[in-house]
C-alpha cells in the first residue's frame, strides 16, 4: 500500500515529539489520516537527517527514539530514496 502522505523530516519530528508546534491545520490533517488509518511515507534520507540533527544537538538517546518510534509505527511506512522522492 501506497502512502497518502510523505512527512518531511520537520513534521515527522514535530507531529511525533513536538505536535505543539505544527499548526493547529496540520494537527488536524494529520490527526484525521490517523483515524482514518492511512499510511504516512517519510523517506529514507529523512530518517539519515533525524540521526544527525540529533546528534549534532548531542540528543543521541533522542535520535535513537524517535528512528525506534518510526520504525515501529503501524502508520509509518519508510520509503526508499529514489529520483521519485527527492524530485
Amino acid at each position: 500500500m501506497s502512502p497518502h502522505l510523505l512527512l518531511d523530516t520537520h513534521i515527522a519530528i514535530r507531529w511525533l515529539v513536538q505536535p505543539k508546534r505544527l499548526s493547529s491545520e496540520q494537527r488536524r490533517v494529520l490527526r484525521r489520516a490517523a483515524d482514518q488509518g492511512l499510511q504516512f511515507g517519510v523517506s529514507a534520507l529523512s530518517l539519515l537527517e533525524i540521526a544527525i540533527k540529533f546528534r549534532i544537538g548531542e540528543e543521541a538517546g533522542t535520535a535513537r527514539d524517535l528512528l525506534a518510534l518510526i520504525e515501529n509505527s503501524p502508520i509509518i511506512q519508510i520509503l526508499p530514496l529514489t529520483t521519485e522522492i527527492t524530485g
